[in-house]
């Protein structure tokens, strides 16, 4: 068996799946610690962005796949 052979065989590279998993939990932590960050916000800082407390609020009560 050729050397570069076993090297393929023996090699642990990410499958697709993993890599989407990965990436899906990345965005989801992402996603969480803006609605967090949003739920800090005081109104004058709200209304800087253009967001009314009710909006913040249905955000935030959104699920992270969401």
């Amino acid at each position: 068996m050729a050397y570069t052979a076993i090297i393929t065989e023996n090699s642990t590279f990410p499958s697709f799946k993993t890599t989407a998993i990965l990436s899906f939990v990345s965005n989801a932590r992402a996603v969480t610690k803006q609605r967090r960050a949003l739920a800090q916000l005081t109104h004058s800082q709200l209304n800087d962005i253009g967001i009314s407390p009710v909006e913040r609020a249905a955000e935030c009560k959104r699920r992270f796949w969401q």
